[in-house]
């Protein structure tokens, strides 16, 4: 971290961002509402999918995220199969049907 004058930081930011270019930063000027305008292009879109291509889980972190979704950190926790498959989830309500 660097400490500067209130007045400097836009400047200093943009300076961070040009020189180390973060991998999955949408919004290469500090400070702008570019984002809120147009909301995520296409090219951001191609740009993010990219930089993570190729990259996978550790089996630590596959670990990890199988003992949060098991027992009652799993969505249909406590649902019975013949209520999911009629009503569909309580929260978003019943599901269109889908055709293969």
């Amino acid at each position: 971290m660097e400490l500067c004058p209130t007045d400097d930081r836009r400047k200093r930011e943009n300076w961070y961002l040009s020189t180390f270019q973060p991998l999955l930063n949408m919004l290469m000027d500090a400070y702008s509402n570019q984002l809120a305008k147009v909301g995520v292009t296409g090219i951001t879109r191609a740009r993010i999918s990219a930089a993570l291509m190729g990259r996978t889980h550790s089996q630590e972190t596959k670990a990890l995220m199988s003992v949060m979704r098991t027992g009652e950190g799993n969505p249909n926790y406590g649902k019975s199969l013949l209520f999911l498959a009629f009503w569909g989830d309580p929260k978003t309500g019943p599901q269109k049907k889908r055709t293969l």
